[in-house]
């Protein structure tokens, strides 16, 4: 049976999903639908297809295998059947108090409360019917409709409660390890530490090294440093596709034309230059520092004059 889920804003921005095909995604977010309050399900691909792609021309079983592969599913038996669990359902919904209790067993791996095991995108533990602090969608309307609020206001305030404390959960919960911390620092502490953690934990298990990582990290920082470059989100530094951390542990050269003034670029030009051997026949290379000044010149503006809009 379907039933009324949530999507926010963050599901069309998440890059790991972006890596699955569209079907995939639109998978994705149907199978909330079709999920009970554990965010379980049957693994019955032909009628997961009826209920969620029915126009579509497709394998729905390989569709289920690509987000599997990258994680926002679990497939596994128990009980001599098969089953789906969503492992960040808890995280990004609230289901209805009165919404019937999930008849489905958890992964065998996590008997007690498989839903609410971390894995790669952060989810956390469930809310339970009975969990004190929190009143479901249905009971904050009726005592906030006398307060003046609408319906949808009630029920966006009663969301947005949820997100807060299952964000201050999920980090109470949290611990990461200490070459993680370490590497975290060195970075910088730029964007989610938790996404972070995540895709650290995801190249140490490839065979990455502590060493290799931290390189890595600071090379990038004081390229950035040196240049004005602003960093990037630790997410994005350490992301699967493409692999940009291992150039910097690689030792591999790097330039930037996101710098801050004049000044910046032609320091970075100069530097680029000298790289590439481009000295005009001096070789401690003061000669591509006087020539490159001259080739930079003419494209500075005067301090008071304004270039192109």
């Amino acid at each position: 049976m379907a039933r009324l889920r949530t999507i926010k804003p963050g599901f069309f921005l998440d890059e790991d999903l972006a890596e699955c095909q569209p079907l995939a995604r639109l998978l994705f977010a149907g199978l909330w639908c079709i999920a009970d309050r554990e965010g379980r399900l049957e693994d019955r691909p032909r009628r997961i297809k009826v209920e969620v792609l029915p126009y579509d021309d497709c394998d729905c079983d390989a569709l289920l295998g690509e987000l599997e592969a990258h994680g926002f599913i679990v497939r596994y038996e128990a009980a001599g059947s098969r089953y789906i669990v969503v492992p960040t359902f808890a995280r990004h919904q609230n289901p209805h108090c009165k919404e019937a209790a999930s008849t489905i067993p958890p992964p065998p791996e996590n008997p007690a409360k498989s839903s609410g095991a971390p894995d790669k995108h952060g989810a956390c533990t469930g809310q339970e019917p009975d969990e004190p602090g929190r009143s479901c969608l249905g009971s904050c309307l009726g005592s906030c409709l006398g307060s003046g609020l609408s319906p949808l206001a009630a029920a966006d305030a009663t969301a947005d409660a949820n997100d807060d404390d299952s964000a201050s959960e999920s980090a109470t919960r949290t611990s990461y390890s200490h070459d993680f911390e370490e590497w975290w620092s060195v970075y910088g502490r730029v964007g989610s530490k938790a996404d972070a953690a995540l895709l650290y934990r995801h190249w140490r298990e490839r065979g990455a090294s502590e060493d290799e990582l931290l390189a890595a990290a600071t090379a990038y920082r004081a390229h950035c440093e040196a240049t004005g470059t602003k960093m990037q989100h630790g997410r994005s530094f350490l992301a699967k596709k493409p692999c940009r951390w291992s150039e910097w542990a690689d030792g591999e050269p790097h330039s930037s034309m996101d710098v801050y003034d004049d000044r910046r670029l032609y320091d970075v030009m100069t530097t680029a230059a000298e790289a590439f051997g481009l000295t005009e026949g001096r070789p401690n290379g003061n000669g591509s520092r006087d020539a490159l000044r001259h080739r930079v010149a003419p494209l500075q503006l005067d301090a008071g004059e304004k270039g192109p809009v």
